[in-house]
């Protein structure tokens, strides 16, 4: 995966001080947008795409036109593990029947979704903590997205 894919890339530290690396999908088209359409075979499995947001609210996830099984994981505004939903089914194309699985609903800060089943995704516990290793950080970010969208919405 082109590691700028969503407009900035960088890495987060797992507990045990492996690092993931991690892109961020920073618009709404990019967070609907999501790993659909990715082949297994372009997404390592030490890869995550972090949907970053600048509050916290109930998300979930769609798995249509997915092409490998995704675990998600739910993150508040510090990073922490507070929802996780492992092995959710690929779903090749948008056409239903068979139904389009989708996430639990989680209130969170944060989603990041990476390659069911990898030695990295597996490491990552309910209640862990991940450590952002890159500038600029989460924060500064969400409170430029938190900017943008209060500019366009007092139009």
């Amino acid at each position: 995966m082109d590691m700028a894919l969503c407009g900035y890339s960088g890495a987060l530290q797992l507990a045990d001080g492996s690092t993931v690396r991690v892109s961020l999908a920073l618009s709404s088209a990019d967070k609907k947008q999501g790993l659909s359409g990715l082949r297994e075979a372009d997404f390592a499995e030490d890869e995550a795409l972090l949907m970053v947001n600048f509050n916290n609210n109930q998300r979930s996830i769609n798995m249509g036109d997915t092409y490998f099984n995704i675990d998600v994981f739910f993150l508040d505004n510090d990073l922490k593990v507070v929802g996780l939903q492992r092995n959710l089914k690929a779903h090749p194309g948008r056409v239903e029947p068979p139904a389009i699985e989708n996430s639990e609903w989680v209130f969170a800060r944060h989603i990041m979704e990476m390659r069911s089943g990898s030695s990295y995704a597996n490491r990552i516990k309910q209640g862990m903590v991940l450590r952002w290793q890159s500038q600029p950080t989460v924060k500064d970010i969400e409170r430029c997205m938190a900017d943008i969208w209060n500019a366009e919405n007092r139009r």
